[in-house]
């Protein structure tokens, strides 16, 4: 099937799998801290690290150009939100 030129977009690569080092990074510190008591205020802390992924979300979604930022700090949020949620409500 031939497309026209115009309908065919050279958008240039993205690399959203690279976000999941640091989301990553802050799940399994996350972890290590709370099972060893390191850290007592790390669930505040991860709160914060995920409200501040959310504030960014919002604020890449405001704009076309930076939509696909505001997606990746999404799914950041949604994905810390959940684990520390979960070990709040049953710890």
């Amino acid at each position: 099937m031939n497309f026209p030129s115009w309908f065919l977009s050279a958008d240039p690569p993205e690399y959203n799998k690279l976000y999941a080092i640091p989301g990553g990074v802050l799940l399994g510190s996350y972890g290590y801290a709370a099972s060893t008591n390191l850290f007592p205020d790390i669930h505040q802390a991860t709160y914060l690290a995920a409200s501040m992924c959310c504030v960014g979300a919002l604020t890449g979604l405001s704009s076309q150009t930076t939509s696909r930022i505001g997606r990746a700090l999404s799914k950041a949020f949604h994905s810390h939100l959940a684990p520390v949620s979960c070990t709040v409500l049953h710890g």
